[in-house]
């Protein structure tokens, strides 16, 4: 009620307006100047630094100036008590008339000279100040000689009352008693340089300010140009997504140009998995086409022959297909996963990996196809995870199958690496036509076949989906251990696989078939 009675006219509601708009508009017109501040690197250094440089000249004006000051009183004391001394040393030897010279003359209003009793009368002066007031009075002491009694500066005496004079009182003897020698000396000279050094400050200050903000901000500028240069690479790459594209490098190896070596080497690591994970999709949905066209062939041939074609048969190579495509999506989701979140080893236990080997032998033995021999397999403890190092093994073991011409040989023992400590090696050879040594490492490569003489299909036993090998590196990785191929000695694939031994294993006993 209150407010709309307030605004109840028009006019008292415009004026209301205006006083808003009016209030509002300087913080408007700030807004931009504070965002380009905040935004820019180089005016947040340029504005600092001649805050620094202002508060530097600052504190060097004022010590400068003290010091000069200082500096000046200091040597007018000197000559005063100088002057003091020499007057009173002629009072002592009853040399001193009642006028004191002074090398101005009667003109000469810069130094005036007393000698003043213990009663103040003014014993001697000097020939441009001949009252008979003293200067100042401060009384002289009984058996002191030469000793200052006041020094300090008088504004406004009554000779001169709108100016200062530097004033020395050293105590003296007479023949006719104790007298103190008053010697003051005027300031203005001192006091014009002293002014003339602030005025020289406050008007050189600023273009020293302005002079060291200019130099920062051109400085400043030229040292991000390359960041600058950088960031625009950057920005081209991103849009262009042409990932091929690098930033130039500095030849000085400073900040910059690390900066630059390490976009660089960030570059090259998306460059690299993008074209792993475009390859990546191009080969699982090639491997994923091929079975799917399949039992779309075989749906067809039996749609269009449902006389001749038997169902059963149909069933039967459909459920291969479909456990073809169910492995190699199950790969394809474990090297996703081991992508997106690295394969560690948490919640891993103790095993033994021989049970592990002694029951995928068994296995595979059930199948009747290879004969497997497991003579050679001895106890082994590992650290690890149960399900993944049992897939390590069940991948070696059917690839193993897969190429064999009759038999396997599984091997299990404990060994010792040079610099890796007490290892567990598990070898899986078969008598097949083996690995050139050139495609030992490829093998382990996603999507990975070699030629024929290592794929020859039979059925379920087929060249694989080439994802089996790579899953192997993968877990062994990340269980900190190693996965290599060589020639066994029967002529076929050999492939080793070591990992760490657990730290509570006992000795190693044989384990026959």
């Amino acid at each position: 009620m209150a407010v709309s009675g307030f605004i109840s006219t028009p006019g008292a509601a415009l004026r209301l307006r205006a006083t808003v708009r009016a209030k509002l508009r300087p913080r408007r017109r700030l807004r931009p100047l504070r965002r380009w501040f905040l935004a820019s690197v180089r005016a947040r250094t340029t504005v600092l630094s001649m805050l620094v440089v202002a508060a530097a000249v600052v504190a060097c004006g004022i010590s400068l100036t003290v010091i000069v000051s200082r500096s000046l009183v200091r040597n007018v004391d000197e000559t005063n008590l100088t002057r003091a001394e020499d007057v009173g040393a002629r009072a002592r030897a009853g040399a001193l008339g009642r006028v004191i010279p002074v090398s101005g003359g009667a003109g000469d209003k810069s130094v005036f000279i007393q000698v003043v009793d213990q009663a103040g009368s003014v014993v001697a002066s000097s020939e441009n100040y001949l009252d008979t007031n003293a200067f100042i009075y401060v009384y002289p002491e009984e058996g002191s000689h030469h000793r200052i009694l006041f020094q300090r500066t008088v504004h406004g005496p009554p000779l001169a009352p709108k100016a200062s004079f530097r004033v020395v009182v050293l105590t003296g003897q007479t023949p006719t008693g104790p007298a103190n020698v008053i010697v003051a000396t005027e300031m203005n000279q001192a006091e014009e340089t002293v002014a003339e050094l602030r005025r020289a400050l406050a008007y050189g200050a600023p273009g020293v300010l302005l002079l060291a903000g200019l130099l920062v901000w051109l400085l400043v500028g030229r040292a991000l140009r390359p960041v600058e240069v950088i960031r625009s690479q950057v920005a081209a790459i991103t849009d262009t997504a042409s990932l091929d594209r690098r930033v130039g490098e500095s030849p000085v190896d400073d900040e910059v140009g690390r900066l630059a070596q390490t976009m660089n080497a960030m570059l090259d690591r998306l460059q690299r998995s993008a074209e792993r994970q475009r390859r990546f999709v191009a080969d699982a949905s090639h491997e994923l086409r091929s079975p799917l066209a399949s039992s779309r062939a075989q749906l067809e041939v039996a749609l269009s022959h449902p006389d001749t074609s038997t169902w059963e048969a149909t069933a039967v190579d459909l459920l291969s297909e479909n456990q073809r495509m169910e492995r190699l999506v199950n790969d394809l989701l474990f090297l996703a996963r081991s992508e997106e979140r690295p394969a560690g080893l948490a919640g891993a236990t103790p095993l033994d990996l021989d049970d592990i080997v002694l029951h995928e032998a068994g296995r595979l033995r059930s199948r009747g196809r290879v004969q497997v021999d497991i003579s050679r397999v001895s106890a082994g403890r590992v650290r690890g995870l149960g399900d993944h190092l049992t897939r390590v093994v069940r991948n070696l073991v059917e690839n193993a199958e897969r190429y064999a011409a009759g038999t396997i040989w599984l091997e299990l023992r404990r060994v010792g690496a040079h610099g890796r400590g007490p290892q567990v090696q598990l070898v899986v050879s078969d008598d097949g036509p083996g690995v050139a040594p050139e495609h030992r490492e490829h093998i382990f490569d996603r999507f990975i076949r070699l030629d024929d003489a290592r794929s020859r299909p039979d059925g379920e036993n087929g060249g694989g989906s080439g994802l089996g090998l790579a899953i192997c590196r993968e877990i062994v990785t990340a269980h900190g251990g190693r996965i290599w191929a060589d020639a066994a000695q029967t002529g076929g694939a050999r492939f080793v696989v070591q990992l760490p031994a657990d730290s509570g294993e006992s000795a190693a006993s044989p384990r026959a078939s």
